[in-house]
Parts: structure tokens; sequence; C-alpha cells
């Protein structure tokens, strides 16, 4: 995967993320017509933004600041943090992922997936952090 998107002919500037199951390795590509750079948690240097052992996140606000900390909601739950929790608790707390969210269990074959509601329709969250996520078992999809 990393090998087609370092070789494909990238137009626009996006963060991606990959994960293996097999190797319970992930990684976090910043990419655009003229970059490509792969990065895990080891990798990361961030200013003022903690390093989580094994766990790899792009913070949207820069620190410090009055905005809050990704890897600070992150710390509360290392050690016992699932994908469910990152869902649940995690997204609507930090205010992310508002078209789509979604997060993997690898382990369990499980995804938790969530969308942002039409612009058409007049009730309910617009962010899909704020909408109802659906369990999806992976095994049973593929």
């Amino acid at each position: 995967a990393l090998s087609r998107i370092q070789n494909a002919n990238r137009t626009c500037a996006i963060h991606v993320g990959i994960g293996d199951s097999t190797t319970n390795t992930f990684n976090g590509l910043t990419i655009a017509a003229g970059a490509y750079d792969v990065y895990n948690w080891t990798s990361l240097n961030w200013t003022a933004h903690p390093i989580i052992e094994d766990v790899f996140y792009w913070d949207k606000h820069t620190q410090p600041s009055n905005d809050p900390c990704l890897g600070e909601y992150l710390q509360e739950y290392w050690g016992r943090l699932t994908a469910e929790t990152l869902a649940t608790k995690v997204a609507a707390s930090y205010a992310t992922g508002n078209m789509h969210c979604i997060t993997f269990d690898y382990a369990a074959n499980i995804a938790y997936v969530a969308n942002a509601r039409k612009t058409t329709v007049t009730s309910g969250s617009l962010n899909a952090y704020h909408r109802q996520f659906t369990s999806l078992n992976l095994a049973e999809l593929w």
C-alpha cells in the first residue's frame, strides 16, 4: 500500500492512515503532489504534544493553545484504549470526524463507523462524531 501511494499521481494534500492487521502496525502519511512523508508513533516530533507508546495521532490544534489536545484524551484511556472507546468517548469529546468517523479493532475484526447527516435533513447533529456509530463485524463482511 505504501509503495502504491508513493508512486501514485498525487494531486491534493491529505493525511492518510494505513494499518496492517498482520503486523499490528500503523503509519500516518502526509501526501501531496510534491510530498510523501511516512510517520509512526516513534517518528513523530511533536512540540507540546504527548508521545504515547504504540499510539499514532495527528492533533488538529497546535499546542500550547486554549484548544483541547487529542493526546491528552488518548492518554486518559491509554492501556485500555479500544475502537469503541475511540468512537464513543474520544471522537465526540475532541470533536474529530466531522464528515466521517471510523475506528478499527483488528484483533476483534470490528469497526465502528458514523457519517455526517445530509444537509437536506434538518434534525439531528450534523457532525459524524455526534451521531450514532454502527458496529460492523468485518469477518462477516469480508
